[in-house]
């Protein structure tokens, strides 16, 4: 049996409100009809509780708004759970099937993957570097672009790095500004759009001109 709790009004005149009355056909039109009455009632100031293959008895002031319990009497769920599977239908602890059992799998599976591939394919050793020769076109990843661009245009390097570090210090703020007002409509939250529009923008900017030559990476060679 599957239990679920949907929100209706109160009832005036007893706590315990029967609206269907089991056997019914599920697939009949009085069915459909009864069912849009219902839930043009329906209203979060009080909930209650309809069980049974989606039929059945319809209780008021339910605490809980949504529940599934296990029909322990179906033979199918039964014999799944004699042979150690079904717990889905209702949840099981995490200790000690998952943690003891699948955890050291998937983590054992993939130290090996990964020392498989090592010694199989690894990677070959180029000329070793000179740290006092620095390419001048040397690029880090692509998603370190717009700090990177930053470090190499200010004059005073103290001033990068200051910079560099203010950009994270900028995204742990975004949460706090995008939460200014309750909508999610991007049209109806005008901070979070803004630094949103403005934050991409800037990213795009210091991205493209760190893969042009210093004196073209602020203008992007556009002027």
């Amino acid at each position: 049996m599957v239990c679920v709790d949907i929100c209706l009004p109160h009832w005036n005149s007893q706590p315990n409100v029967s609206l269907f009355q089991p056997p019914w056909n599920p697939y009949t039109k009085d069915r459909l009809v009864r069912l849009k009455r219902i839930f043009s009632m329906i209203r979060p100031e009080s909930c209650c509780t309809m069980s049974g293959s989606f039929g059945g008895w319809i209780y008021t002031n339910s605490p809980i708004p949504i529940t599934k319990k296990p029909d322990l009497n179906d033979p199918v769920l039964r014999a799944k759970l004699a042979k150690g599977m079904g717990h889905n239908y209702y949840g099981e602890p995490a200790w000690p099937n998952d943690l003891l059992y699948i955890f050291p799998v998937v983590i054992l599976g993939t130290i090996a993957c990964n020392v498989g591939l090592a010694v199989l394919e690894p990677s070959m050793i180029g000329e070793p570097a000179d740290p006092f020769a620095t390419p001048l076109e040397i690029l880090p990843e692509w998603y370190f672009f717009p700090v990177f661009q930053i470090l190499r245009t200010v004059p005073n390097k103290l001033l990068g790095v200051l910079l560099m570090v203010s950009v994270p210090a900028g995204l742990l703020t975004v949460p706090f500004l995008e939460n200014v007002n309750k909508f999610q409509n991007p049209f109806r939250r005008p901070v979070a759009t803004t630094v949103f529009l403005i934050g991409t923008a800037v990213a795009l900017w210091l991205g493209i001109g760190a893969t042009l030559p210093i004196d073209k990476s602020l203008t992007l060679g556009l002027f």
